[in-house]
């Protein structure tokens, strides 16, 4: 028997939309170099997106992520639905025009299929 974990993932949306925010994921994209056509593309910013919640640090504050990471008091945990996958290059907008980083992201996919990312930013 197996489950279908993109309807979770649909569900997790559907959570996201009605209690959360759309936010604007960014992350800085690398110069490439086309050896066939002799063409250099510049850097530039990959924009998407995304439902997210963004909460209190909380209990967290003080807790370690990672190999160096603490979580600060003025952090956010942060739940964004399963898509443009988020990493510690990664900048999130919120609705406010506030600029979050990302310090540690977790993907939750179970079976391989994401379901959510969450983790916290830093201003």
């Amino acid at each position: 028997m197996t489950f279908n974990y993109t309807s979770a993932a649909d569900t997790a949306r559907a959570l996201l939309v009605n209690f959360g925010q759309v936010v604007q994921l960014q992350r800085a994209t690398e110069p490439s170099y086309d050896p066939v056509t002799g063409e250099y593309t510049p850097g530039g910013t990959a924009t998407a997106d995304a439902v997210a919640v963004l909460l209190p640090a909380g209990n967290d504050a003080g807790k370690q992520f990672g190999e160096s990471g603490v979580v600060r008091v003025d952090d956010r945990k942060v739940i964004v639905e399963a898509g443009f996958e988020p990493d510690e290059l990664t900048t999130l907008v919120d609705a406010a025009g506030s600029v979050w980083r990302f310090v540690n992201v977790v993907t939750l996919a179970p079976a391989g299929t994401a379901v959510i990312y969450k983790g916290f930013v830093r201003k």
